[in-house]
């Protein structure tokens, strides 16, 4: 179990990597890492693991594409 969590945690930290790599802006909540930008395509990303104590992996994914103007 210990070892599925670490991996977990590990394709996590590549995806949050990734977003930095791409130019979005890190923020940070209780148990949810958050990029954004005000300039790139996508305003808001979001990753919140919520895996409980007995090691079921709960994981959610979010994003806000920007609205573009006229």
């Amino acid at each position: 179990m210990r070892r599925r969590l670490l991996r977990v945690a590990n394709v996590l930290a590549g995806m949050v990597a990734v977003w930095d790599d791409a130019g979005y802006l890190p923020d940070r909540a209780m148990q949810e890492d958050i990029r954004y930008s005000p300039t790139l395509p996508v305003a808001r990303m979001a990753a919140k693991d919520s895996t409980t104590i007995d090691g079921v992996l709960h994981v959610e994914i979010e994003s806000a594409c920007a609205v573009g103007g006229e």
